[in-house]
């Protein structure tokens, strides 16, 4: 997931306090926060202490010009990549071009245009976040590529350990001995199968290719097509499934993606649930937004753990109660699914961690 956005951060030094008020009062109304520094080694300071996204830096100064001040801040791996506009009186093309070769990024000479000045700040944020965002696109796409190698490994090793040791040894077993390997073998498959529908869904929205095509969905006929995905592994853990929503409730949204969600919510309630335990799903509704509530009442969630769940480099991997393996994708992917209806998920442990309570809220009306 991308980081949240905030205001740009662009840093002003000069050692003329005036001029820093004169380009304060430009910049103050762009909605930037705004940072002060009269000399090049105070802007040093500045710098290393928090996060700056742009510097406007004057050349001559006392003690560390702005070349000297420039020529640090790109000599620092942490600090490196904030792009430095030289603003200085010097126009000589000796300074201009020591401007650009001790890494500045843009050269504006005193006395400045203020729609200039704008435009070029505006233009050096606006390449500055779009680097950021590629930079984590490129993570998540490292990360990403993790999950697969990481993920597909483990089952598809098993399987094939399982099925090699069938071919050779199937006359020797037991009818019930047979039939448990077989349904072994079934379950890593489908684990398997569950894991790579996940991966293509979750390559789908990245790219922008999973369609969002909303239409009025009745909520109970959408959890009960869910729930017909897992009789078996209802049956064979012995756990019942209670639900509890009004049948006239309808809401707006993509039948492709909220299927998706339950699907993902009800498989992990059932992997996390013990034997002969239950599983409730449960809606409620207010003026504005419906509630669907999957409860179950199995391992739950070490608190410690519980803000990794959505964050895909910090991933918290837990087998099933019967051993089933996990990627934690399906919940990464269910809550974009469901931010794309603007809606919201959120989990939570029942008393002593006893079950996870998973709670997606929708909205009634399409937003926007």
């Amino acid at each position: 997931m991308m980081t949240e956005p905030r205001n740009p951060v662009v840093l002003i030094v000069d050692d003329v306090m005036e001029n820093i008020q004169v380009v304060a009062t430009h910049l103050r109304h762009e909605g930037y926060e705004l940072l002060f520094a009269t000399d090049g080694l105070a802007a040093l300071d500045v710098v290393a202490e928090g996060e700056v996204d742009l510097i406007l830096l004057d050349v001559m100064m006392p003690n560390l010009n702005g070349f000297d001040t420039c020529t640090r801040i790109k000599q620092r791996p942490e600090t490196a990549e904030i792009p430095v506009i030289f603003l200085t009186a010097k126009t000589d093309t000796d300074s201009i071009v020591k401007g650009f070769s001790v890494g500045g990024i843009d050269y504006i000479t005193k006395p400045f245009k203020s729609e200039e000045l704008l435009a070029r700040v505006r233009t050096h944020l606006r390449l500055r976040r779009s680097e950021l965002e590629l930079r984590e696109m490129m993570a998540a796409k490292d990360r990403f590529l993790s999950i697969i190698a990481d993920e597909l490994n483990a089952p598809f090793q098993g399987l094939r350990g399982m099925l090699a040791m069938l071919s050779q040894e199937w006359r020797e077993l037991q009818p019930e001995e047979l039939d448990e390997y077989l349904r072994m073998a079934d379950s890593t498959a489908e684990n398997v199968s569950g894991l790579l529908d996940n991966l293509l869904s979750w390559a789908r929205l990245q790219s922008g290719l999973f369609g969002y095509h909303p239409r009025p969905i009745p909520l109970a006929e959408l959890v009960e097509e869910a729930t017909t995905l897992y009789y078996n592994e209802l049956q064979h853990k012995g756990i019942v499934l209670q639900t509890q929503i009004d049948p006239a409730l309808t809401l707006p949204g993509d039948p492709d993606m909220l299927q998706k969600v339950f699907e993902n919510l009800l498989s992990n309630a059932i992997k996390y649930s013990h034997h002969g335990g239950s599983v409730e799903v449960t809606a409620e509704t207010d003026a504005t937004h419906a509630t669907l509530r999957i409860s179950d009442h199995g391992t739950g969630i070490p608190v410690s753990e519980l803000p990794a769940i959505f964050q895909l480099d910090r991933r918290c991997l837990k087998s099933g109660t019967a051993g089933e393996t996990g990627s934690g994708l399906g919940l990464l992917l269910s809550r974009a699914l469901v931010e794309q209806h603007g809606g919201s998920i959120l989990l939570a442990n029942h008393q002593e961690e006893t079950g996870l309570e998973v709670k997606v809220t929708l909205p009634l009306h399409i937003q926007g």
